[in-house]
């Protein structure tokens, strides 16, 4: 369709003017619907991360931190289950899997600020430092 529409705009005929908007129209349409649907998953996912974030910190034993990441992660996991239940009725576009969330919530330590800073509060976590690049290449 598209090179009926070149065509016709190089021969200035005009034939397919009709047809081209409403094609614009049915794009612009579409993107919408396609915006909507990612700001609802997001906005899902980030209520999910927020969830985690509170268990967390409540899974504090005593102001002691869990050995490592993975473990405080696996203390909050049926809770979270529940929270992610209850929110996928509301955002049916939420995929997580019960098998995945444990993982799923060690990677948002590390890339949402919220969710690492509710994970180094309860978890020992290492931190590297960057090697040089002289020392790497022997």
């Amino acid at each position: 369709m598209q090179s009926l529409e070149v065509l016709s705009e190089s021969f200035g005929l005009g034939i397919y003017s009709y047809f081209s908007e409403d094609l614009n129209r049915l794009n612009r349409q579409r993107s919408e619907a396609a915006k909507k649907g990612i700001r609802t998953r997001s906005d899902g996912y980030a209520k999910i991360r927020q969830k985690a974030c509170e268990l967390l910190l409540e899974s504090n034993p005593n102001s002691l931190k869990w050995k490592n990441k993975t473990v405080a992660a696996k203390i909050i996991t049926e809770d979270l289950w529940g929270y992610i239940e209850l929110v996928k009725n509301k955002y049916p576009q939420i995929e997580i899997k019960y098998d995945d969330l444990t993982n799923k919530i060690v990677n948002w330590s590390r890339d949402y600020d919220d969710v690492r800073a509710a994970m180094e509060e309860v978890a020992i976590t290492r931190k590297y430092k960057k090697k040089n690049a002289k020392k790497r290449s022997k």
